[in-house]
């Protein structure tokens, strides 16, 4: 069933789905510092709407086709039935796996009701169904994402699924009566496809195994710029006259310059930042934090270059 089907992410993805994956895939630009590196070098340039469900992006992703009408199926954004989700879902089947005799299926899914505020709101029939404080905030996304999209015909297949205002119900025999134009987007695809993958073959691959040998080099680099600030911090611990300290000091400084002057902004930002929320939380001396800090990024930098060392590994 999948092998006509056409993988559209963005790099942050887990890499076991890439791996496992022998779909044609296309990406979209990440939100993450990492991902924006890479899509520098692989001349990623297209953008869909994150907003933070595969509902919010495929309607995006569907609008930026400049598909006349859009119908969405499945999307109630509630509990009809106060059903969680549909019987045969891959959520409905891990409940399954994860209860116990003291953990039933009714428990999993009595929680995953009444956990976030749930309540009554109208739906496509003019009844209501249950939503809840999580799911409201993507019936809010819609909307505001429909007013400011160009004019298009909105529909949503899903009687009991609570109302969006701008997109109406429509049953699915009126989706039935459309004439069958699947041939004809399977050629317009596969036309694509192959275009795609020749320009790829000539500049997306070796500009991906160029960036990959960078971020080896780069990591590498950091490595050695932290293994010698961190030698420099231990040794400025013990010292006790000023001329000695100052000099340590300013070395130290250099230090920090190398690596926030790193050629790869993204990659060090994204090392960087989650060592820095750490430290600004907790109340410790200067040379604690910055001996933190440089272990932090020395551990980061060492992770990426194995798992990137991997990667090049498998480009050969």
């Amino acid at each position: 069933m999948l092998s006509k089907t056409v993988l559209i992410s963005e790099s942050s993805t887990h890499p076991a789905v890439f791996r496992n994956c022998r779909l044609p895939v296309f990406f979209f630009k990440s939100v993450f510092p990492l991902g924006k590196l890479i899509e520098r070098h692989a001349g990623i340039v297209s953008e869909l709407g994150a907003g933070g469900s595969v509902a919010t992006t495929a309607w995006d992703f569907a609008r930026r086709l400049g598909c006349p009408e859009i119908y969405a199926a499945g999307l109630d954004l509630g509990f009809p039935g106060k059903r969680t989700h549909c019987r045969t879902s891959l959520s409905s089947m891990y409940t399954q796996l994860r209860t116990n005799r003291r953990l039933s299926v009714d428990a999993v899914n009595f929680a995953g009701i009444t956990n976030a505020d749930p309540f009554l709101t109208e739906n496509n029939s003019g009844g209501m169904t249950l939503t809840d404080n999580r799911l409201i905030i993507y019936k809010w996304w819609f909307e505001g994402q429909i007013k400011s999209a160009p004019k298009g015909c909105l529909y949503n297949l899903s009687k009991e699924g609570i109302k969006i205002d701008g997109m109406e119900f429509r049953g699915k025999t009126e989706l039935l009566k459309k004439p069958v134009i699947r041939p004809g987007i399977n050629s317009t695809i596969k036309e694509r496809i192959d275009t795609a993958a020749e320009i790829y073959s000539k500049n997306g691959f070796n500009n991906i195994k160029k960036l990959v040998q960078t971020i080896i080099t780069e990591c590498s680099r950091l490595e050695k710029i932290c293994s010698a600030a961190a030698v420099t911090l231990k040794e400025l611990q013990t010292v006790s006259e000023q001329s000695t300290l100052q000099n340590g000091l300013k070395l130290l400084s250099e230090y920090d310059r190398q690596i926030s002057d790193s050629p790869s902004k993204e990659l060090t930002g994204f090392i960087i930042q989650p060592v820095l929320n750490e430290i600004i939380d907790e109340e410790k001396s200067m040379f604690e934090n910055s001996g933190k800090l440089y272990c932090s990024i020395l551990e980061a930098c060492e992770y990426h270059r194995i798992h990137a060392e991997r990667a090049l590994s498998r480009m050969a």
